[in-house]
């Protein structure tokens, strides 16, 4: 009986939104794209699981995109935009947020023309 106890105890601790770490520490600096390359990274915060990514201020580049549940930015970079290539410095913030809090950090890509 003890040990149903303090099974169900532990079971109700670990599920408390009150006892989760809210997202903090996302990792810095994103590397540069290359036009009509294929472009890849995943945004790191640390904090309780799981962890929603979302873009606040700003916007990708062209052709990428963020998945808010892997937070992974991914696409090619440079897609045509009316008969031209995009290119340039592309600043936005990020977002993390999980039930205990969020936390929002600035970014740049820059996409260029290899």
């Amino acid at each position: 009986m003890k040990r149903i106890i303090l099974s169900l105890l532990l079971v109700i601790l670990l599920s408390c939104p009150a006892l989760s770490a809210p997202p903090t520490g996302i990792m810095s600096g994103l590397p540069y794209g290359a036009v009509y390359v294929p472009y890849r990274h995943e945004l790191i915060a640390s904090g309780t699981p799981p962890i929603i990514w979302q873009i606040g201020y700003g916007r990708l580049p062209s052709g990428l995109q963020l998945d808010p549940r892997t937070g992974v930015i991914s696409g090619i970079t440079g897609i045509v935009d009316d008969s031209k290539v995009v290119t340039g410095r592309y600043t936005f913030t990020a977002k993390a947020t999980n039930a205990a809090g969020s936390v929002t950090k600035i970014f740049d890509i820059n996409v260029y023309r290899p």
